[in-house]
């Protein structure tokens, strides 16, 4: 078979929720010395954005984009360690919690889940999370986007004051924020780079876009 057979076959496996298919196909390809960058982008992240976009169109329920989430996760952990140089090695590094406040933890786990998923690089620094730690946080691990969730509009003043001090801090990191109380026109007015959705599908998809503008502007 050609790589783009490998490829196809790895997507259908993800997009049929099929774990075991996935790690197999995964496995094959590797065996087969297609490109492990290729296989992570191409086939593994390609068929979960699929069953993401399922699910926007209401055809797959969210079950469905964390079964596939899941065996993307998995199937990845075998594809890493053949990837060198660091070149497409993580999507990008994100920081991601919840905002002081803010106790809420299921939907933070899902996005975390699928950013992982999409090949991102996540650190979780948990929930109830004050602004000021945003910023240790990603000083710390040198990130490209710090995600803040929330739930509770009364929170928003918390993560106005995280946005604030990440930009006057001077580090590189962009600020991605979502969760039911936040919109486009709630980010801009709290000063976040950029909204990421009200559910994990769309928050993979916002930090896609958000690092392609941070690698066009640098």
């Amino acid at each position: 078979m050609d790589e783009q057979t490998y490829l196809e076959g790895i997507k259908t496996a993800v997009v049929a929720l099929d774990r075991q298919r996935t790690l197999a196909a995964t496995q094959a390809a590797l065996d087969a010395g297609v490109e492990p960058v290729s296989i992570a982008q191409d086939g593994l992240s390609a068929g979960l954005l699929v069953v993401g976009d399922q699910w926007i169109r209401k055809e797959r329920f969210i079950s469905h984009v964390l079964v596939a989430a899941k065996a993307v996760h998995e199937a990845q952990a075998l594809v890493e360690p053949h990837i060198t140089g660091g070149t497409g090695k993580s999507a990008g590094t994100v920081v991601l919690g919840t905002i002081k406040g803010d106790l809420h933890d299921i939907g933070k786990n899902l996005v975390a889940l699928m950013l992982r998923a999409g090949g991102f690089t996540v650190t979780d620094i948990g929930i109830d999370v004050p602004p000021e730690r945003f910023v240790e946080a990603a000083k710390e691990s040198d990130a490209d986007i710090v995600a803040i969730s929330l739930l509770m509009s009364v929170c928003l003043d918390e993560v106005e004051q995280a946005c604030e001090l990440i930009r006057r801090s001077g580090i590189r990191a962009k600020t991605l924020v979502g969760g039911p109380p936040v919109s486009d026109e709630v980010a801009a007015a709290i000063g976040a780079d950029m909204y990421g959705g009200f559910d994990a599908v769309t928050a993979l998809q916002s930090a896609r876009e958000l690092m392609s503008r941070i690698r066009t502007a640098a």
